[in-house]
């Protein structure tokens, strides 16, 4: 009889695809809501998703991610926001490559 080979465990994580932008210098009280805000209400683009990277205690590190559905509305984004003030600190934003993201590898909520 043949053996079959072991598989490697399946990460259950979902891959979520579109563009990433990388949010820097935030207001560390800034919640996802209110970068939901800026970019659903102000801007009218669509997003999938936000995420605020956060320590291990719960708290901002100032940084996050948000997912666009289209390139060309993270684009637009970065165009209309990318070294603006918002709450008293000038923030940056930048497209970050295409992969998986959201608990997809580095980088996500955890720390």
């Amino acid at each position: 009889r043949r053996r079959e080979p072991e598989r490697a465990p399946v990460d259950r994580a979902p891959i979520v695809t579109g563009t990433r932008v990388m949010m820097s210098n935030l207001d560390t009280e800034i919640v996802e809501e209110d970068l939901n805000d800026i970019f659903a209400d102000i801007l009218r683009v669509e997003i999938k998703g936000v995420e605020i990277h956060k320590d291990r205690n719960g708290v901002s590190k100032g940084t996050a991610e948000v997912l666009f559905r289209r390139r060309s509305d993270a684009e637009y984004a970065v165009e209309q926001f990318d070294g603006r003030e918002v709450d008293g600190k000038v923030i940056r934003l930048h497209v970050l490559s295409s992969g998986p993201s959201f608990g997809g590898g580095g980088g996500g909520g955890g720390g």
